[in-house]
């Protein structure tokens, strides 16, 4: 007999799916027609906090080209780098095969994204403060809102396994 269990969270686009006490932990779902099996595969890009960051990153290079020159290899390299790194982490912790190695990899997007908002913060402090500046600084707060969010899931909703059933019925 089969034991099959599945837990997810729609708005994260993530599922976590356990066969006879084995767990299997991805994101995105895609289904075959009725009359075959699910098949649960790993897909980023359809996390919302990825898309999110994506476009935080085209609005954070915009933002970087208005710094002054003397900031080239300064805040400049700090905040591209910052912002880059949260949706490749998030990416990268989707290609893991355990949810504790996918939830370290959103934790390090999550620092990465407290990193990029001090950043920011500097910035309006000290060079410039306009809207499109604020704009990324709410977008980066979002998204560390939703990747807590994500994480909380899934240390809330981790399937744990349990010991298969031995027991003749």
């Amino acid at each position: 007999m089969m034991d099959i269990r599945v837990s997810g969270c729609r708005g994260f686009g993530f599922v976590e799916l356990a066969i006879n006490s084995r767990m299997f932990s991805c994101s995105g779902l895609m289904e075959l027609p009725e009359s075959s099996v699910h098949i649960f595969m790993k897909n980023y890009k359809k996390l919302n906090v990825w898309t999110n960051s994506i476009k935080l990153c085209n609005q954070v290079y915009e933002l970087a080209k208005k710094l002054p020159a003397s900031e080239k290899y300064g805040l400049y390299s700090q905040i591209t780098r910052s912002v880059v790194s949260i949706p490749s982490n998030i990416a990268e912790g989707c290609a893991k095969s355990s949810t504790k190695d996918f939830n370290r990899f959103l934790e390090i997007a999550l620092g990465s994204a407290f990193e990029l908002e001090t950043q920011l913060i500097i910035i309006r402090q000290n060079m410039m403060n306009n809207e499109k500046l604020i704009t990324a600084t709410e977008k980066t707060l979002i998204i560390q809102k939703q990747l807590s969010a994500l994480l909380s899931h899934n240390k809330t909703n981790t399937l744990t396994p349990q010991k298969p059933n031995t027991q003749a019925p």
